[in-house]
């Protein structure tokens, strides 16, 4: 069963180390508008294993966020739907739902 729960960075298993700076721009541009949409993640022994979202997790951390909010998927469908984020446009929650199919 998939829940939004909040968490601090030191749960959070790091991803990646790279960073697109076009999309890290534009995080910062929609997080000055509107709510930063929670990232997909899963449990890992005892931590978060992040499957998308890095760059909101850098923009989150760069602002000073303490916590942030994690979309919790325990199986591979557990989707990020449009009654769940209203507003969010299909291709973003579409892109988030990949990751929680292939990880």
């Amino acid at each position: 069963m998939e829940e939004i729960i909040q968490a601090r960075f030191n749960q959070i298993v790091p991803g990646e180390g790279w960073v697109e700076p076009r999309k890290l721009r534009d995080i910062i541009k929609l997080g000055e508008s509107r709510k930063i949409l929670p990232v997909p993640a899963k449990t890992s022994c005892e931590k978060y294993l992040h499957l998308d979202g890095r760059h909101r997790l850098i923009y989150q951390y760069l602002r000073g966020d303490e916590e942030v909010d994690l979309y919790l998927s325990e199986s591979r469908t557990d989707y990020m739907t449009e009654e769940m984020f209203p507003g969010v446009d299909c291709d973003t929650l579409s892109f988030n739902n990949r990751y929680i199919r292939s990880r």
